[in-house]
Order: structure tokens, then C-alpha cells, then sequence
């Protein structure tokens, strides 16, 4: 079931548009030749109206046209106004256009120009493909829908029926005749809004052009500002989402904190938590938290609601296009990590390989792989009779070779997220269950051999699995499992004999000090390339981040030894 969530809509909840105040009426004649006289003018002074007792002596140069119902404490001046409502303390200067919007108290609006001329369901008639550039099949998107629900409808986890009707019932509620700016807004710089809806204490400055598109504003402060100019057209944006710096952003839902920026391009698309766009091209995908698509990369038709990875410069995710029609697709795991300038074919489903990377400058054929903390990177030395094209898969080179990088993404995944969201742990239940039949699969070789393709081991995909490597994955993954094991014990409080304190014990330098040789690899590289690298870069042991890692592990080391035998 799709969940709608209720009274974070303000314009679902808002009372109509023709009332502002009771008693509101036309104006006298007295206030009338007040406002003539600083240069004030209207097609029909009858349809202008005011709040009783309004004070408008900072009316100045403009003109009414249409239905206007004016407030008090207004500062308004050289604009031109049509089919308006204008909320208490508003101020207007400078603009050649205000028409058919509600403005609401305090806002501040200079220099630009917002125009609603009929009524509009701002950007809630939204639909997107799912994940699939060219699809028969359109899932609707509008602003009250949380991201589970928005996911779920996407990937097809959802009833169809059920969701399509629950954003059906609520778009019927959005049709408005006015436009709407929330209190507290700010809008300048040059900006046009046509047929958009501005919540509460947003903020946008520059050149923006705002077509059909819903911002969703916030009660308490914390509403993203849009500065720097951009585009956004028929999209959605939560309270604290926000497109600046030229980005574009078209037909898409933008959830909070996520970003489209410094020219940056985002289509037909949903991006998750703080998931930021620069530069970049993303275009019918879906994008869950914490991903980076930065510099000149593309990501398109990539299904990764998992998010939590990063698209290297010149990483072309998106070989969508068969010649005949751009209908393939691909599943990204979680936590993955495209390597600068890889190419990557479709299909593709590397759902089962979560935090695996793709090494730097590496083609991969359409595949489906299935082994997590993976490597996948050039074959070099290949075997005589490895078909051309193959690349060569390391499964568990991540927890081998690079298990800073793991620990040190569940730290940093705990700043990013907050006190308000659920941490996401890197070694967790579902990540042990993908290792544990990683692990079954590599251990079920009855004739070990030079190498192995998909027929040998399933989930290899299109590359070669060396037997050296298979080796060093199984006890990659066997420390993986024995770490996991560990982590419970110490979160259940699980009594340990003095045998299991002391081989958790081994585990844990041994994971130490992978961790420390993995940082080291890169300060000496970095010494030997340049002279003065040390004056720019820390020791390893005086690395901050490789503190913070070992003091995780150190905290652990502390905690086993409670579960032993007193």
C-alpha cells in the first residue's frame, strides 16, 4: 500500500482561495485615491479588495488587474498585479508580472516573474518509467508519497492498482485556480515561476526558470534554497531538496537533501537522501541515499535504491541502447563504486554484489554477478583459452584489501545520516546472507582448475574467475562471516568461552591490520610519486580516519572481552 503523508501537503489543507480575512471587501473610496495618488492604477478599482483596517502606504507605481485581494503592511512597488492574493507583510518591488498566484505572509519577492493563468496539479501528474528509458509501463508519482513507497511502486514490489489509485485520490485534491508562494519565501534575481508551488520559507535566487513543478516548504527553517539559477520543469522537490548553479531538472522527484547542481542534468528520475548531481547526467533512473554522480558521468536506466556508492568521472552507467530501441536497464547494488571512465553494458544486475568496484577505465559486458565486496577489473596474463572480452572478478577484495574502506563508509554513513535516520551497517544480516552463498558457491568445486567462467561457478557473469582468487575470496568471506558472528555476540551480550574471546581477538588484529595496511599502500604510493607529499598528507598513524576505524576496532576489542568468562 502506498503511504500518503498526511498535513505535510499545505496545499491539500489550505481553505480557499477567494477568502483571506472575514470582512474582507472592496476598497473605500478614500483608500482608493490614496493609492491613486502614489501612482497606483487598475482596470476596475470594484475587484480590488482588503483585509479590514489594512494599512497600504507602501503601495507605490503599481497596477491591478483581475481579482486582487490585498492585505495589510504590504510593500509593493513598480509591479504589476493580475488575479491575486496578497497575505499580510508581503513584499513585491520590481516585477513585470505577478498573475494568478497566492502569496502568503512575510514573503519577499523582487525582480522576477510568477504567472498562473489555469488551474494546475503542479507537477503531481508526474509519471516515470521504471528505471527503463523507453517503457509501456508509467508509474505516477506525487509530492506526499514517503520513499519506500515511491521505491516499492517503482521496482514493482507494490500493487499497481493500489498505488496508481492512491495518487489519484490525492492529485484530485491539489486544483487550485491561484498558484501558491508559502510564508516566509523568498524569490529574486530574475527568476520566472509559471504554474509552480512554493512552500514555506523556501528560498530562490537567480535565474530560474520554474514550470509545473511542486517545492515543498517547511514549517521549521530548514526548507533548501535554491540559489545560483537553474531549471526545473514538471518535477517534485521535498522541503530540503534543492537545484542551483544551472542544474536542470526535468520530470523527476527529488527527495530531501538530494541535489542537482553546477550544471548538472537529471530526468525522468528519483534521487534518494542527500543523492547529489553535479555535473553529471542521470536520466530515467532511481537513485537511493548518498550516491555521487559528479564530474562528466552519465547514469542512465540504473535501478539503486540501495544507494550509498559513487559514479567516477567519465563512468558511462547506461548502455541502454541495443541500436533498436533503449529499453535495457540495469540493477546496481548497493554501496558500488564506478571507476573513472568504465563503460558499462546492459543488462546488467549486480544486485547480489553490494560494495563492489569496478575498476578505473574497464568495459563490462551485459551480466549478472553475484559476489559482494567484489573487484572487477582488467584480466591481465589471461588464460590461453579465456574468451576475448573477459575481465577478471576478485570476489571479497574489499574485506582482503580494502576493509578501511568498509568500516570507515559505516562511520561516515553515521555523520551523513543523522540522529534522525537508522544507520545503515556494512556488515549486517542481509550483506552476511549474500556472503554466506557467495562463499557455498565458491566452496563447491569439486576439481579446482586454472580458472572458472559462469559455467563453472554461478554468478561470475561475463569474467574469469582465477583459482588464486578463489582461494584468497574464501577466506576473505570466511572472515567476513566470523566478523558479523562477533558483531551479534557483542550487540546480544552473548556469553563466549575463553577459546572464542581469544579467537575473536585474532580476528580483530587481523582485520586492524588490513585496515592500517590499506592506507599505508596509499601514503608510500603517493611518496614515491611526489617529494613533498608528506607535507600535505598525514602519516597513516596520525591519519584521522584511520584512527577513527581503529578505535572502532578498539571499542569492539573492549567489548568481547566483557562476554568472556569473568
Amino acid at each position: 500500500m502506498s503511504r500518503i503523508q498526511d498535513g505535510t501537503i499545505p496545499f491539500v489543507l489550505e481553505t480557499q482561495d477567494h477568502t483571506l480575512k472575514p470582512g474582507t471587501g472592496p476598497l473605500d473610496d478614500d483608500l482608493i485615491s490614496e493609492l491613486q495618488s502614489r501612482g497606483n492604477t487598475a482596470e476596475d478599482w470594484a475587484q480590488v479588495q482588503a483585509t479590514p483596517g489594512a494599512v497600504l502606504d507602501e503601495v507605490i507605481n503599481c497596477h491591478f488587474s483581475g481579482s486582487c485581494i490585498l492585505g495589510t503592511g504590504l510593500s509593493l512597488r513598480n509591479s504589476i498585479f493580475h488575479n491575486v492574493v496578497l497575505e499580510d507583510a508581503v513584499q513585491v518591488h520590481n516585477c513585470s508580472m505577478i498573475r494568478g498566484y497566492r502569496i502568503s505572509c512575510r514573503s519577499r519577492i523582487a525582480g522576477s516573474i510568477l504567472d498562473h493563468d489555469h488551474e494546475s496539479v503542479f507537477g503531481n501528474d508526474l509519471t516515470i518509467p521504471p528505471a527503463v528509458e523507453i517503457s509501456p509501463y508509467q508509474v505516477p508519482l506525487c509530492a506526499g508519497l514517503d520513499w519506500e513507497s515511491t521505491v516499492a511502486a517503482l521496482d514493482g514490489t507494490t500493487d499497481q492498482a493500489d498505488h496508481t489509485r492512491a495518487v489519484s485520490d490525492f492529485t484530485a485534491q491539489i486544483h487550485r485556480t491561484h498558484a501558491y508562494i508559502g510564508p516566509d519565501s523568498v524569490i529574486n534575481g530574475g527568476a520566472v515561476l509559471r504554474r509552480a508551488y512554493v512552500g514555506a520559507g523556501r528560498t530562490i535566487e537567480g535565474a530560474f526558470t520554474i514550470e509545473d513543478s511542486t517545492l515543498l516548504g517547511s514549517g521549521h527553517g530548514d526548507a533548501a534554497a535554491c540559489r545560483g539559477g537553474g531549471i526545473i520543469r514538471g518535477s517534485i522537490l521535498t522541503a530540503r531538496a534543492w537545484v542551483g548553479d544551472f542544474g536542470r531538472c526535468s520530470a523527476s522527484m527529488l527527495f530531501e537533501e538530494s541535489s542537482v547542481s553546477n550544471g548538472g542534468q537529471v530526468s525522468l528520475s528519483v534521487l534518494g537522501f542527500r543523492t547529489g548531481v553535479s555535473q553529471g547526467e542521470v536520466t530515467a533512473s532511481v537513485l537511493g541515499p548518498l550516491v555521487g554522480v559528479h564530474h562528466k558521468s552519465l547514469v542512465i536506466a540504473c535501478m539503486w535504491p540501495e544507494g550509498l556508492g559513487n559514479v567516477g568521472s567519465g563512468a558511462q552507467v547506461g548502455s541502454n541502447h541495443t541500436s533498436r530501441l533503449p529499453d535495457q536497464s540495469m540493477i546496481a547494488g548497493e554501496g558500488m563504486f564506478f571507476g573513472l571512465a568504465t563503460a558499462i553494458k546492459y543488462p546488467a544486475n549486480y544486485r547480489e554484489s553490494p560494495y563492489s568496484v569496478i575498476a578505473t577505465g574497464l568495459i563490462t559486458g551485459p551480466q549478472r554477478v553475484r559476489f559482494p565486496f567484489s573487484l572487477i577489473t582488467m584480466l591481465d596474463d589471461a588464460p590461453a583459452d579465456a574468451p576475448a572480452g573477459y575481465n577478471r572478478i576478485i570476489p571479497g577484495w574489499m574485506i582482503s584489501h580494502n576493509l578501511f574502506a568498509l568500516l570507515r563508509n559505516e562511520l561516515k554513513f553515521a555523520r551523513r545520516f543523522g540522529q534522525a535516520r537508522p544507520t545503515v551497517q556494512v556488515i549486517r544480516a542481509k550483506t552476511a546472507t549474500l556472503v554466506q552463498d557467495a562463499v557455498n558457491r565458491l566452496e563447491s568445486v569439486d576439481e579446482p582448475a586454472q580458472w572458472y567462467d559462469e559455467g563453472g561457478i554461478s554468478g561470475v557473469g561475463k569474467n574469469a574467475l582465477l583459482e588464486s582468487d578463489r582461494r584468497r575470496g574464501i577466506a576473505a568471506y570466511r572472515d567476513f562471516l566470523s566478523y558479523f558472528r562477533l558483531r551479534e555476540a557483542i550487540e546480544q551480550g552473548t556469553s563466549l568461552s575463553r577459546e572464542q574471546v581469544a579467537e575473536g581477538h585474532e580476528l580483530l588484529d587481523r582485520l586492524s591490520i588490513r585496515a592500517k595496511d590499506s592506507r599505508a599502500r596509499d601514503f608510500h604510493r603517493g611518496v614515491r610519486v611526489f617529494a613533498e607529499y608528506r607535507q600535505t598528507h598525514p602519516e597513516p598513524s596520525e591519519d584521522p580516519e584511520l584512527r577513527a576505524v581503529l578505535a572502532l576496532l578498539e571499542r569492539e576489542a573492549d567489548a568481547l572481552n566483557r562476554l568472556g568468562p569473568a
